[in-house]
């Protein structure tokens, strides 16, 4: 079937077409599989509502009504589908709390090379915010090396210069500490991985409610698109 696009303005009801699609797919085969792929702060609402929209679809269902070929996820839970046997899942996970302590430690350790940022180590909210632009920045593929050149291509009097210099040495330290551990990044890359050996011949991946995908996520729905019904 290939990538398809349900457009339309908010007045659409968006969620009730791709429900009549599943449905219709759920229908053609007994072999057929749903990913329905949704924002993880929604995936229980999400759930609730397709289950729902199938169950009226499904007229001869009475009673509560249960489909076992439906998987409403999101893309850390549908990392969890596929990696949860894998070496990759079993590693010890980078989870904010980890990950704010390990930027801690980086920025203490490293405060002689910095300039901007070389007071902030004790500086709990600073921190947090660091760990978390961190994480982003990995999960959007965005490495030290792209950072040292962009301060590369500004002039020395630029105003954002030293700062994105101190963030690159950083986000340096940060990509040689996070190797043990299992990240958003990391595991979206090992799914993708996995998704390509996969044989989704019979799977079809819908994705609704979501207002921008990071560079990891995309990376993801591209193989997806290659790969699945």
């Amino acid at each position: 079937m290939g990538l398809q696009f349900i457009l339309g303005d908010a007045t659409t009801d968006h969620a009730g077409t791709m429900a009549t699609m599943v449905q219709a797919n759920l229908q053609a085969d007994s072999q057929n599989q749903i990913f329905y792929l949704v924002p993880n702060h929604i995936k229980f609402e999400a759930e609730v509502d397709l289950l729902k929209r199938l169950r009226a679809q499904a007229a001869s269902v009475n009673g509560v009504y249960a489909q076992n070929r439906v998987q409403v996820l999101s893309f850390s839970r549908l990392a969890w589908y596929f990696l949860k046997n894998t070496a990759l899942y079993q590693q010890p996970r980078l989870d904010r709390a980890s990950n704010t302590m390990l930027v801690a430690k980086i920025l203490g350790e490293s405060k002689e090379e910095l300039t901007i940022y070389a007071g902030e180590a004790h500086n709990t909210g600073f921190v947090t915010q660091l760990a978390d632009q961190l994480s982003e920045l990995v999960t959007g593929r965005i490495t030290a090396e792209d950072l040292n050149t962009t301060v590369a291509a500004l002039t020395p009097g630029d105003r954002h210069r030293a700062k994105l210099r101190d963030l690159g040495i950083i986000l340096d330290h940060y990509e040689a500490e996070i190797g043990p551990y299992a990240t958003n990044a990391s595991l979206l890359s090992g799914l993708q991985q996995v998704m390509r050996n996969q044989d989704l011949s019979h799977t079809f991946i819908y994705l609704n409610d979501f207002n921008v995908f990071s560079a990891s996520e995309t990376g993801l729905v591209e193989t997806m698109i290659e790969t699945a019904s």
